[in-house]
């Protein structure tokens, strides 16, 4: 990486043949190596999945397929009357952050 760094400063101030031949030869053996590491560290993540628990083997599945966890929509914590109401129904939730952020907002602006 550190001689591709050179070789591309090299190039951008003195473009030759020589040089831009040199960087591309750099350029294509840094991506092999980056791609044999990948291989190589997905290949040793793949082992870990032989010796893992059941719940360990889905953590492991889930990080190298890319699935973050899904997370659920919390629900809003709204006093009413003195009494504390959560609101889980998605329906309830757009409404309450409709009247919070868009009705409040045009209300204010109509009062002046």
């Amino acid at each position: 990486m550190k001689r591709l760094r050179q070789a591309r400063k090299r190039c951008r101030l003195r473009r030759s043949r020589v040089n831009v031949a040199e960087y591309v030869r750099l350029r294509k053996e840094v991506v092999e190596a980056v791609k044999k590491a990948e291989q190589e560290w997905w290949l040793e993540e793949c082992d870990k999945i032989v010796g893992a628990s059941q719940r360990e083997k889905w953590k492991i599945i889930n990080y190298l397929t890319n699935q973050a966890g899904i997370t659920k929509v919390q629900p809003i914590k709204k006093p009413i009357n003195g009494d504390v109401v959560y609101l889980f129904e998605d329906e309830e939730i757009k409404v309450e952050l409709e009247d919070y952020h868009i009705r409040r907002t045009y209300m204010k602006q109509n009062e002046v």
